[in-house]
C-alpha cells in the first residue's frame, strides 16, 4: 500500500494597490477573520497572519491538490470583495 506525505510551508506577502496604507484596526480585524475562514474552507492551515498598513503576511500550508496561485487568487480577491461590501468606508481595499 502506498502512502504519500507532504509538508510544504509558504510565506506569502501581498500589498495594497500602490502601497496605500488602507489596512487599519477595524479593517485588519475583519480581514483576518475572513482570511482565516476562507483558508480553512480551502483546506489550508494558517500558522501566522500579520499585517502592516500597506501589506499582509501569511505563513501557511496549502493542500497539495491546490495550486499556490489558485489559493492566492481565492483569498485575495474574495477578501477585498468582502471588506469592500461589508465596511462603510470611503476608501476601498484593493490589492
Amino acid at each position: 500500500m502506498r502512502h504519500t506525505y507532504s509538508e510544504v510551508y509558504y510565506h506569502l506577502v501581498w500589498g495594497t494597490r500602490n502601497r496605500e496604507p488602507l489596512i487599519d484596526g477595524p479593517v485588519e480585524r475583519m480581514l483576518f477573520g475572513y482570511l482565516r475562514r476562507r483558508a480553512s474552507e480551502l483546506g489550508a492551515k494558517i500558522y501566522a497572519l500579520n499585517s502592516m498598513p500597506d501589506h499582509v503576511r501569511l505563513a501557511c500550508s496549502i493542500p497539495p491538490r491546490l495550486f499556490v496561485g489558485d489559493f492566492m487568487e481565492a483569498i485575495k480577491g474574495a477578501s477585498s470583495h468582502h471588506i469592500n461590501h461589508s465596511a462603510d468606508r470611503e476608501l476601498k481595499l484593493y490589492w
